[in-house]
């Protein structure tokens, strides 16, 4: 967990997140699985590339958990959009795409870190304070990305 020293008291610091998702059951799981962590915040959800990138734009979140597959768009281009509207705002994939050459594309185009949803439950938590932190992450199911 990423801290904060201010003069004598240390607090925590909040990655605020993004969800970019057309599946609905999918935003729930990422809600449920994040709500009882301390360290993050649900700023917002999108279902499509375009909306995507114009919160993006609005809420400069810290992180965008990015589907690959979305209506419209391919995730790989949505997150070459996001990096021009909010350059700061790490992108970590959370998709169910394990072809390594489409996670390589994925990573090369902006991405920090790819998750795949089968791994979600054990990769996602730990994986959003190191993507957020500046490092790359790869499922373990990726191996083979490697």
């Amino acid at each position: 967990m990423r801290t904060l020293e201010t003069g004598t008291e240390l607090r925590m610091s909040v990655i605020r997140i993004l969800v970019v998702d057309d599946s609905s059951c999918c935003q729930e799981f990422v809600d449920r699985a994040l709500a009882q962590a301390l360290s993050v915040r649900i700023i917002g959800t999108a279902d499509n590339g375009l909306e995507a990138v114009r919160k993006v734009g609005e809420l400069q979140p810290d992180l965008v958990l990015l589907d690959l597959s979305l209506p419209g768009n391919d995730g790989i281009e949505v997150a070459r959009r996001i990096q021009e509207v909010a350059a700061n705002s790490a992108i970590l994939f959370v998709s169910a795409e394990a072809d390594s050459e489409v996670v390589r594309a994925a990573l090369d185009g902006g991405g920090r870190g790819d998750v795949l949803k089968t791994s979600a439950s054990s990769d996602l938590l730990p994986g959003i304070p190191a993507v957020a932190g500046g490092e790359k992450l790869v499922s373990r199911g990726l191996i083979d990305y490697h």
